[in-house]
């Protein structure tokens, strides 16, 4: 079997705090298992399904490749120098199966760094590992002042955009964050459904906590003063900064469905933050009787995750089958459609016939007011008492956010999707679920996209230099049932000030159960993978 011949484009040297761009192109067939060859035999799947480049070991890039990439992909993107070390570049085959044959993984040298072969698991082989220019950066005197990065919140961008910009190099970074720990509202379904303990779901801080140049402070950001550049915090502090960015995610509406405040949400809670109300969820379902009915509100666009409100009826359908199998689930949505419908469907009638009714909008006008204690739910015609209410209302922006002036009139965050810095509120930058993505998702995985691109941007800026343009990406595994899931894989781009999808590959009615198996089992690496990038 012949090896695939990558190449690469990298700078002879870059100086500390420079913004390189590196461009890399493999030779690959990218066969996607649907094509006949001239004998009119299935041609097996062979994609290069990730590419991963390690800055000193530590991932600074990484994108997944799926079936409508074309032959000899070609990536490109940009980094940040921040000390002298070495490039590896690795790319990883998602092979049809293992007779495919086995494969000698091959290495190569450069500036005489030899490098190891890495073998995968079966279905996965590394095609190619390469090691690439040292970066000769100039010492930085130790009396030297440093920029200031403030960032507000430790979710997956405000994590990600620390260890991008961490090591002390550049810039002092100091994340400020509440909690001790984070819990993932990824995956969080899986739990309400007996499938995840929450513990799997709690990561702790401490190692990122500990990374060269990241001060981590457990407050709660209360005000920030943009004309001096300051943050003041819950504890009485006050903090300055160069650069100030706002991860704080989106906020729960109270205003949307008369009844529902912040005392309904104990009785009928929305579990869209991972935490206490997963926690109560999760309770409420388990003490349910057998029988029961359980009503889910779906929220109207955008809201963060678009496919969860239904990967979480499609989970908590799989516990009532094996545990209280009598038991009815009603959907009343705010929308007509939704994210991933016809897989959806396609699900719920294949494993839970007559269990699940989705109402849509157009049919109910959706819930206008609720009785918290009567676990009642009112719309336009029609009363629903429930034995359990899932509540998901409108989202928005979070308080800080809007109370600084970052949010428009529609209560979200306009940003310059090149460098992610508000467009209302200088030398502030907004990521994740507060901003006006476009195109693009308000998702865990996106907003760690968006945080890498915010720090090249930060880091071009203290150097005085242009950003490159960013490639956005964004992955995203969804249940169905425990062994069952669908993925999208998109990518993005700035187009004419937003952001647009460039490609979107999402999973199909048509595919096969062994498919679907296969992606169920890649969820589950990724998500170790995303966690441990994120928080160590």
């Amino acid at each position: 079997m012949a090896t695939p011949t990558p190449r690469v484009q990298v700078p002879r040297s870059a100086t500390r705090g420079e913004v390189i761009e590196i461009k890399t192109l493999i030779e690959h067939p990218m066969e996607t298992g649907l094509r006949l060859d001239s004998n009119g035999e299935v041609i097996p799947r062979k994609i290069i399904n990730e590419f991963i480049c390690r800055y000193n070991g530590e991932v600074v890039f990484r994108t997944d490749l799926h079936e409508a990439v074309a032959a000899n992909p070609f990536i490109s993107f940009s980094l940040r120098a921040t000390t002298s070390g070495r490039l590896d570049f690795i790319w990883n085959e998602d092979l049809a199966n293992p007779s495919d044959g086995p494969f000698n993984p091959w290495s190569c040298k450069t500036e005489g760094t030899p490098m190891r072969p890495l073998l995968k698991r079966w279905t996965r082989r590394e095609i190619g590992r390469l090691a690439a220019f040292t970066l000769l950066a100039p010492h930085v005197a130790r009396s030297q002042s440093r920029p200031k990065v403030l960032v507000v919140g430790g979710g997956s961008g405000g994590a990600t955009l620390a260890n991008c910009l961490s090591d002390g190099a550049v810039s002092d970074v100091t994340i400020i964050e509440p909690k001790r720990a984070y819990t993932t509202c990824f995956f969080s379904n899986l739990y309400l459904a007996g499938l995840r303990t929450f513990a799997e779901l709690t990561h702790s801080y401490d190692a990122l906590a500990r990374r060269p140049g990241v001060t981590m402070i457990h407050d709660v950001a209360t005000m920030i003063d943009p004309a001096t550049r300051t943050v003041r915090l819950g504890g009485g502090a006050t903090l300055s900064y160069d650069r100030l960015v706002v991860a704080a995610g989106s906020a729960i509406r109270e205003d949307t469905i008369e009844g529902y405040d912040a005392a309904a949400m104990h009785l009928m809670p929305h579990a869209w933050k991972a935490g206490e109300q997963t926690l109560t969820l999760r309770r409420q379902l388990e003490s349910m009787a057998d029988g029961g009915l359980f009503v889910m509100v779906a929220p109207p666009d955008p809201f963060p995750c678009p496919p969860a409100p239904y990967e979480r009826v499609s989970l908590i359908a799989a516990y009532f089958k094996q545990h209280k199998p009598r038991s009815k689930i009603i959907v009343i949505d705010a929308k007509n459609t939704f994210v991933g419908q016809d897989l959806f469907e396609d699900a719920w009638n294949r494993y839970y016939p007559g269990m699940i009714e989705w109402l849509p909008a157009q049919f109910t006008g959706g819930v206008k007011a609720v009785e918290p204690g009567m676990l009642t739910l009112r719309t336009e015609e029609d009363r629903f008492k429930a034995a359990v209410v899932n509540v998901i209302p409108a989202h928005r922006a979070g308080d800080l956010a809007r109370q600084t002036g970052l949010a428009d009139a529609s209560s979200w965050c306009p940003v310059d999707p090149l460098t992610f810095e508000s467009r209302l509120q200088p030398a502030i930058h907004v990521v994740g679920d507060a901003i006006i993505g476009g195109d693009m998702p308000k998702t865990a995985f996106g907003a760690s996209s968006q945080a890498k691109a915010c720090a090249v941007a930060i880091a071009a800026a203290f150097a005085g230099k242009e950003t490159a343009t960013p490639r956005l990406t964004n992955t995203c595994y969804v249940h169905l049932t425990a062994a069952d899931a669908w993925r999208n894989a998109s990518q993005f781009e700035p187009v004419a000030g937003r952001i647009k999808a460039v490609h979107v590959n999402i999973s199909r009615v048509s595919d096969s159960v062994e498919t679907r198996r296969g992606v169920a089992r890649e969820a589950v690496d990724w998500y170790e993978t995303f966690t441990k990038e994120l928080f160590g």
